[in-house]
């Protein structure tokens, strides 16, 4: 009888050990679950926050664009064009948005726009920056009206040669081009042609 007690009790405590283990194992699984839980909720709300603000961005460059060109639906227009480019090639949507609005506000005419950043970003191949800078570059002169030492030099670097381009497309020596820079001849609308 002793011996049937005490396996009782070894019993009763193993059980008990069980139970209060497995009940530390519920408490943890419950702990997790509650923490993974916090961690879904807390990247559902970092991905709505983060829909609302591309949405906001997206609202912002649209009216960028339509204060640009003075019209709503051209600016709507435009940034169609620019996304559809966009899918076709290397370049980032923004990227190529941010090019024309700076375009757009050196006076780069609207209905040029996909052309001129086609042109651009032919040169400047997969190299979203050197498309960034060759904007810059080609904005200015457009914006000045003449080519100047400057710009000439930066698109050089970039692989254009501006006046072995106007020869091809006039038939004029290069070198005329040259002196022609120099006496700030060289318009916008003719680097336009190159």
């Amino acid at each position: 009888f002793p011996v049937t007690i005490w396996l009782i009790d070894k019993v009763t405590q193993t059980a008990n050990r069980i139970s209060k283990s497995m009940g530390g194992i519920k408490s943890a699984a419950q702990k997790a679950s509650d923490s993974i839980s916090g961690i879904g909720l807390a990247a559902g709300a970092i991905a709505v926050g983060g829909f609302f603000k591309l949405c906001a961005q997206l609202e912002s460059t649209q009216i960028q664009f339509e204060t640009l060109m003075g019209n709503a639906e051209k600016g709507r227009a435009l940034l169609n064009e620019i996304d559809k480019f966009a899918n076709a090639t290397p370049f980032s949507n923004k990227g190529l948005q941010e090019n024309a609005k700076l375009l757009l506000a050196m006076g780069v005419k609207s209905e040029d726009m996909l052309s001129t950043l086609k042109a651009l970003g032919s040169v400047a191949g997969t190299d979203e920056e050197k498309l960034s800078r060759m904007a810059l570059q080609y904005g200015q002169v457009m914006s000045r009206g003449t080519l100047q030492a400057q710009e000439f030099n930066s698109f050089a670097e970039a692989g254009i040669n501006i006046f072995d381009e106007l020869s091809r497309v006039t038939g004029i020596q290069a070198s005329v081009y040259h002196d022609m820079m120099g006496k700030g001849q060289l318009s916008a609308k003719m680097v336009q042609q190159a």
